[in-house]
């Protein structure tokens, strides 16, 4: 009996512990402090571990079950709480996106004025504690696709749009924009949830792109601007953000690089002397976009021994630019199509017209 008391009062008293440390979970939270709340709540996720375990009288009680879903709606609470900082933190429109490096004042998502400045930085550090970097990621990266990439295919003038970065990075400033002037009226045929506005289901961001409008040897060196700016602004170098996006541009079923090959591929020349042109052209782009993505850690290729060379990053190849290197066998490739698809149609144009000389065919014969 002694030692039965014994067990219960230490259980009593490991859970008042709980109970406080939920206690200052909700102060941390409250108070805006993130990094912190999120060690309190892996402490109390620690507490929670130790309570009796749910095939016991105690731990299958009300008490232990009310300190579980405690525990829950605080992770939650805190993971809601943070991609609402972080949508307040990097805002998209089309042909814009603007990056505040700290926010103060009145928060909008929260209704709330912050004391203490919230570094974006931080944001990003206590995303991380969670575990949530891949659904941050995607929702980040789904606006950045609809907002300022997917226009850019779109774009129908002759002219490249301008890029321009506005507002100098900084304390003083604390907001960094980067501006494409040109696609600022496209319309979005997808939400900021990367939801189509016709259906009610998710849709791949690199799908339906149609042919690029632009020169191509613009369109490569905008797009790197563009996710450079993602990296060093919008996600504060944050190698983990990083792999989660990296992650996302290379998976199936189609991906950033097969997307750029595909849009390469819709404006290939019709004769070699312009091939050669077109090649030199591309071959420079291709390599430092390459090169962006790689030191960003958005693209990781099958070479490891590739992707850990100190040398020059531009000397090491990749998709797109082993592309356009082979730019020579594939178009005669294609030739050899074109001239074997011309020949079988002649050759059946010649066997159908015989066969109409002797009788044997009809005129709607010919397929």
């Amino acid at each position: 009996d002694i030692e039965e008391c014994s067990q219960l009062t230490n259980t009593l008293t490991h859970i008042s512990s709980i109970v406080d440390k939920i206690a200052d979970c909700e102060a941390l939270i409250g108070k805006m402090m993130l990094v912190p709340a999120c060690h309190a709540i892996e402490q109390l996720n620690i507490a929670l571990d130790g309570l009796p375990g749910p095939n016991t009288e105690i731990g299958s009680g009300k008490v232990c079950s009310i300190l579980r879903k405690e525990c829950k709606l605080l992770n939650s609470r805190l993971h809601s709480k943070l991609m609402r900082i972080l949508k307040e933190s990097v805002q998209f429109e089309p042909g814009h996106i603007a990056v505040h490096q700290e926010l103060r004042g009145v928060l909008r998502a929260e209704d709330t004025i912050i004391n203490d400045p919230i570094a974006l930085k931080e944001v990003w550090t206590a995303i991380n504690l969670t575990g949530r970097d891949d659904e941050a990621v995607d929702v980040l990266l789904r606006q950045l696709w609809t907002c300022l990439v997917r226009p850019l295919w779109r774009e129908k003038k002759s002219t490249a749009p301008r890029v321009h970065r506005v507002a100098e990075r900084g304390v003083s400033a604390g907001v960094a924009e980067l501006l494409l002037e040109a696609v600022a009226r496209e319309g979005r045929s997808l939400d900021a949830a990367g939801h189509s506005k016709t259906s009610s289901g998710p849709r791949n961001p690199f799908s339906e792109l149609g042919a690029c409008k632009m020169p191509l040897a613009q369109l490569l060196d905008y797009l790197g601007q563009i996710f450079e700016f993602f990296y060093t602004d919008a996600l504060c170098g944050n190698q983990q953000a990083a792999d989660s996006v990296a992650a996302k541009l290379n998976s199936a079923p189609i991906s950033l690089m097969t997307q750029l090959i595909n849009t390469i591929s819709h404006h290939l020349p019709k004769t070699e002397p312009e091939l050669a042109t077109f090649r030199r052209t591309l071959e420079s782009p291709c390599r430092l976009l390459e090169a962006k993505l790689r030191n960003f850690g958005f693209y990781i290729s099958d070479n490891a021994d590739a992707d850990n060379d100190e040398g020059d990053v531009l000397q090491v190849g990749g998709p797109l630019s082993d592309y356009i290197t082979d730019l020579p066998s594939i178009f005669a490739d294609l030739r050899r199509r074109e001239i074997l698809k011309t020949a079988r149609e002649v050759v059946l144009s010649d066997y159908h017209n015989t066969m109409l000389a002797m009788g044997d065919a009809t005129e709607d014969e010919l397929s």
